[in-house]
């Protein structure tokens, strides 16, 4: 069988070749990306930890991320901390039971001069069981998310917190 000089070439040229393929359909059907214009709205994706016990939330859309901390009380009081790598506008937060449920938004406080850190206390019984809406506003556009809250909670097997090696 590796006796034929063509089936010892096929074996080497056909790797090279699908990943080329591979490679040059990327480059050509992928979307490229695009700054973002004013007066446009953007969803931002949440990422895999924001359903966990995690201790943050991580809502992403290109190079624009935000990330989310906070602490729950039994007593129902909500504390929510945001941090971004550009300086924000203004930031919305509502918290609701269900996705179908309106509920008015809170204007979260800049904690910073630069406007890259964001808080907001409010009060929400079982936070952990609702659901936080976003709206994120800088340099006249607007970046919204939904997200659950189960990340409130911080859990680790090893009883240790590791949130400060960060």
């Amino acid at each position: 069988m590796f006796k034929s000089k063509h089936v010892i070439t096929a074996l080497i040229v056909t790797p090279i070749l699908s990943l080329i393929g591979y490679f040059a359909a990327d480059y050509y059907i992928s979307e490229r990306p695009q700054q973002a214009k004013a007066g446009e709205s953007y969803q931002l994706v949440q990422l895999p930890n924001c359903r966990y016990a995690s201790g943050k939330c991580v809502l992403k859309n290109g190079n624009f991320k935000v990330v989310i901390t906070g602490d729950a009380e039994e007593n129902g009081g909500l504390s929510l901390r945001l941090e971004s790598e550009f300086a924000l506008d203004d930031v919305y937060v509502s918290v609701v039971p269900e996705a179908d449920t309106d509920e008015a938004p809170t204007q979260m406080k800049s904690l910073s001069d630069d406007r890259k850190n964001w808080q907001v206390s409010m009060f929400v019984p079982n936070a952990i069981e609702q659901s936080l809406r976003l709206v994120v506003t800088t340099d006249g556009a607007v970046y919204y998310a939904e997200s659950g809250m189960p990340f409130l909670n911080y859990e680790t097997s090893f009883n240790k917190d590791f949130r400060k090696q960060e």
